[in-house]
């Protein structure tokens, strides 16, 4: 017996959501699966949780946003505690434009392994309303497949992540550091049409700084190296990775969708990081 259920309620603030119809019901949900195995001899298990909630919080401020995200996933585990059930998958999908920073906090820093994005919204194709079409409603279903299958099997799934840029040694340079399971690879196809950056730009205190070359640092497959145009940047510097627009940065796996489909990849997350 597989039940999937979707469960939706009007909270416009993160501290209402866990307290709203949606969890309540989810919560029903959960004992009324109990019940219904016990009597067939089955275990009931909840394999994974879809946590979509992100744009329709418009006045919470981050910290607030990631604060109740962590608290929601708390209950869920409780909750399943409470029927003698294993945890289950937490799938985050707030990749809205408003909640990257968020995104970036709950993946550079889950609450635990079982807690993940599968992949970054800028990678599956929208209309021009943003709505996903068929080819990516069929492409985020696959990636949170194979994302609760690796969780299941007790390993972690990892997109990677920028979680550290730094100034170089060599003048104008900047390493960003990502937190990734595989060597990154900067696809040479550029298949979203990040462009010659990759995704990357780099702001500073007088506007926006020319980045004139990217490249994997040669010593460390999971560091990207920027070069600035201007060799000696002045005054503070900021670094985002496909914030509000596509990247091209992914490690080197690769799964298949269908065999006439391109395959799958895990796709960098969005970023923005301060410069040391």
């Amino acid at each position: 017996l597989i039940l999937a259920r979707a469960e939706s309620d009007v909270s416009a603030e993160i501290d209402t959501f866990s307290d709203g119809a949606a969890f309540g019901a989810l919560v029903g949900t959960v004992a009324s699966l109990v019940e219904t195995a016990e009597p067939m001899g089955k275990t009931a298990q909840v394999a994974a949780v879809v946590l979509d909630y992100g744009e329709e919080d418009v006045t919470s401020p981050p910290e607030q946003v990631i604060a109740g995200l962590r608290r929601i996933i708390a209950e869920l585990r409780d909750t399943c505690h409470r029927f003698g059930m294993a945890e289950p998958a937490i799938i985050l999908r707030a990749d809205g434009a408003e909640r990257l920073d968020e995104q970036w906090a709950m993946s550079a820093f889950p609450p635990d392994r079982r807690v993940c994005v599968p992949g970054p919204r800028y990678a599956l194709e929208a209309d021009r309303c943003g709505r996903l079409t068929h080819d990516g409603v069929r492409r985020q279903a696959a990636l949170d497949a194979l994302a609760v299958e690796t969780i299941a099997a007790g390993a972690r799934w990892t997109c990677p992540i920028p979680v550290l840029a730094e100034f170089g040694s060599d003048p104008g340079t900047i390493n960003v550091v990502f937190e990734a399971s595989e060597p990154l690879v900067i696809d040479p196809n550029d298949p979203f049409s990040a462009g010659p950056n990759a995704g990357f730009d780099v702001v500073g205190d007088t506007g926006p700084k020319e980045i004139k070359t990217v490249s994997i640092k040669g010593n460390d497959p999971k560091t990207v190296q920027l070069t600035l145009t201007d060799s000696n940047p002045v005054g503070p510097l900021y670094l985002s990775y496909a914030h509000n627009r596509p990247g091209a940065v992914r490690d080197g796996w690769e799964g298949a969708l269908a065999p006439d489909a391109d395959p799958l990849h895990r796709w960098a997350l969005p970023a923005r990081l301060a410069v040391h």
